[in-house]
């Protein structure tokens, strides 16, 4: 039954509804205890969707709290660069976005890119994904050339994936644009700006 709790939660997450979400989650997560040591793989999965949905709600303490738990039982039992450690990376560097916590976003964000260069090649499209996350990390923290560097990394992976009217493009080339101006370079500015335009008015 933790299962069907935890996978109705997931439902009802994307459908917005949080309260619902959390309280089925939550009840998975009864149900594990009862069955599982605390330290069990299947306890991390309900930590890390709990954490989501509490990141999603606000709770910012709770989400980290329980994406840091679902973390510690991974590293018990999978390797250091295990590419499930990836997505807990990248969801804790998400959360700590959120709170402020730039500077702890960016190392979390650097080591989910690490094991998934290693795991999945430079150009799978998850690095994309990681490269556009830590470019916004990047672009907090006041680090303008490497908030670029991240992004432009970012376009040229899912270039190799997607169409180039892909409205992810469109983000990049928005968030590339943005990166671009507050650099003072005006002439990249514009025309990826454009780019941008083009794909959303399509």
């Amino acid at each position: 039954f933790a299962t069907r709790y935890s996978n109705l939660a997931m439902i009802q997450r994307d459908q917005g509804d949080l309260p619902g979400a959390r309280a089925n989650m939550e009840r998975a997560i009864a149900i594990d205890q009862k069955h599982f040591a605390p330290d069990h793989p299947a306890r991390a999965v309900s930590y890390s969707n709990l954490a989501l949905i509490q990141k999603d709600q606000g709770d910012l303490l709770g989400a980290r709290a329980n994406m840091e738990r679902a973390i510690a039982t991974e590293q018990k039992h999978f390797a250091p660069d295990h590419p499930t450690l990836a997505t807990s990376y990248s969801n804790l560097a998400t959360i700590q976005r959120a709170q402020g916590d730039l500077q702890g976003a960016r190392h979390s964000m650097e080591r989910a890119i690490a094991i998934g260069e290693k795991h999945f090649g430079t150009d799978h499209p998850l690095l994309a994904t990681y490269s556009s996350n830590l470019a916004m990390i990047q672009r907090a923290q006041g680090d303008l050339p490497g908030a670029r560097a991240s992004i432009e990394r970012s376009i040229a992976v899912n270039l190799k994936h997607f169409a180039p009217d892909h409205p992810s493009l469109g983000i990049s080339y928005t968030n590339l644009a943005t990166i671009c101006w507050h650099e003072g370079d005006r002439a990249a500015a514009c025309p990826n700006l454009k780019k941008a335009l083009r794909i959303f008015l399509k």
